[in-house]
């Protein structure tokens, strides 16, 4: 059972997964750290061994190899020192740690169209690993409050006692002492320059950030985020146009590589595709999702699994005409390859309530046979006996 420590740690998430590669771990922890420092890198350390046996383990080889090996690639030598774990988590984030603990979301690798791009932000945060813009933060943090003090009240606010209430906090402030732009801007050359020496064609860069740009102008939450309320997931980061626009004269002025790795990506990351647009609708961010499944579904993605999360978003949505807006996407994922078995128990209820009887019939039949060990299987085989003439 996972800790109250680590559930506290992870509140918001939809779960996790973590890849633990087979590379030995080694250190590059500073010998010039004072003793709440060391105790930091202790704590981070702890942490890290707890996610290990925590949550849902990522258990596919070829996706935690894959993870991996574009990992060596773009930091090379100092490849044994990072340990990627993949989050299920609908935000487009990775984020380093000062031990060489590195989280890659699957939002991350959801949006990433080919191997080029997870390399550049791979290596943007390597960047910050390298320069240890993490225990520069941890130490801005220091100098801007009594740590002490703060941590105690902290966790005693979070019902959090001893070394677990430390650690909760400690990764609080971690998380919210933002890097600066400098640090941004130092590990975005960082991962560049790791990029183009790996061999990747560096243009995608640059084609990360304009894909992110077009994403968040389609925010149902956008004019909230404006007046100062919500949670900008970029408010840590230069902004993304900036970002496109000196990625983009980088690579203008630097002979990249050609390396692209479109095929390799899909083949490691297809089969978690349906799932993670499943996971990316719990944001309830309506008009960004139906956004991004249009934009991935153009770039090459599985119809069938795009066109049935773009029903069930229109169907989330429930704004004027978004029923038939569902059901329309729904008729087209169950006419294309690779559609969830769930297309069809949708079509079927709507067939059925509006009085479609054929057509239902139709639906809950091919439902099953897609599904035969679906959980709501009895409930299904009801109304098909009910259907039939």
């Amino acid at each position: 059972m996972m800790s109250r420590f680590l559930r506290t740690v992870f509140t918001g998430l939809a779960g996790l997964a973590m890849t633990v590669p087979a590379v030995a771990q080694t250190s590059m922890r500073p010998t010039d750290m004072s003793t709440d420092e060391a105790g930091m890198w202790y704590q981070v350390d702890k942490i890290e061994q707890q996610i290990k046996t925590a949550g849902v383990r990522v258990t596919d080889p070829q996706l935690v190899q894959y993870v991996q090996d574009v990992t060596c690639k773009v930091t090379g030598p100092d490849c044994p020192q990072i340990r990627p774990y993949i989050i299920n988590a609908g935000v487009f984030n990775a984020s380093m740690y000062p031990n060489g603990m590195m989280l890659v979301n699957s939002g991350l690798l959801l949006r990433a169209e080919n191997e080029a791009q997870l390399a550049c932000v791979i290596g943007h945060e390597y960047g910050h690993f390298k320069e240890l813009h993490s225990l520069e933060r941890w130490r801005k943090a220091k100098s801007l409050a009594n740590a002490s003090i703060f941590l105690q009240l902290a966790a005693g606010a979070a019902g959090a006692g001893g070394e677990a209430g430390y650690g909760v906090q400690l990764m609080t402030v971690l998380l919210q002492q933002s890097f600066s732009r400098e640090h941004e801007r130092e590990a975005d050359k960082i991962g560049f320059e790791t990029a183009a020496a790996a061999g990747y064609d560096v243009a995608e860069c640059a084609d990360v950030w304009t894909n992110i740009i077009s994403e968040q102008e389609s925010s149902t939450f956008r004019k909230v985020r404006k007046r100062g309320k919500g949670i900008n997931i970029f408010s840590s980061h230069p902004v993304p146009k900036e970002r496109a626009e000196t990625l983009a004269a980088m690579a203008e002025a630097t002979p990249g590589g050609e390396d692209i790795g479109k095929v390799e990506h899909a083949a490691a990351t297809d089969k978690f595709y349906a799932q993670w647009l499943e996971t990316e609708l719990l944001a309830k961010d309506y008009d960004r999702h139906i956004h991004l499944y249009n934009q991935l579904k153009a770039r090459g993605r599985s119809s069938g699994p795009s066109d049935y999360y773009i029903g069930e978003a229109y169907r989330k949505r429930k704004e004027d005409g978004d029923r038939e807006r569902a059901v329309a996407a729904w008729e087209a994922a169950a006419a294309a390859p690779g559609a969830p078995a769930q297309v069809w128990r949708s079509l079927g209820e709507h067939y059925r309530r509006t009085k479609q009887k054929p057509q239902a019939l139709n639906a809950y039949r091919k439902y099953l046979a897609a599904a035969p060990a679906a959980p709501d299987r009895e409930l299904i085989a009801a109304y098909i006996d009910r259907l039939t003439p």
